[in-house]
């Protein structure tokens, strides 16, 4: 799964549980509107977290968010889904 697939999902919904890498950070933000993700740059203090914004979105859809430690999250993306359908 890549974080854009994972990033409609959550806000379509879908997503029952989102799996969030212990101690990593994506650099960037989603729009809210479209569900497209904008990459940033980690060196300037604006930038948002990907995967901060994916559990936060994930929480107000009603979903839960697991933290797992990097030895045993299951992709290399950060973040993985539990669908709900």
């Amino acid at each position: 799964e890549n974080l854009g697939e994972i990033a409609m999902a959550v806000l379509n919904g879908r997503v029952r549980v989102l799996l969030v890498e212990d101690e990593r950070m994506v650099p960037g933000r989603i729009d809210r509107n479209t569900g497209s993700l904008m990459h940033g740059d980690i060196a300037d203090a604006h930038t948002d977290d990907l995967l901060d914004d994916l559990a936060e979105f994930t929480l107000k859809m009603a979903g839960e968010v697991v933290i797992v430690p990097s030895s045993r999250m299951p992709t290399k993306t950060g973040a993985a889904a539990i669908y709900r359908f």
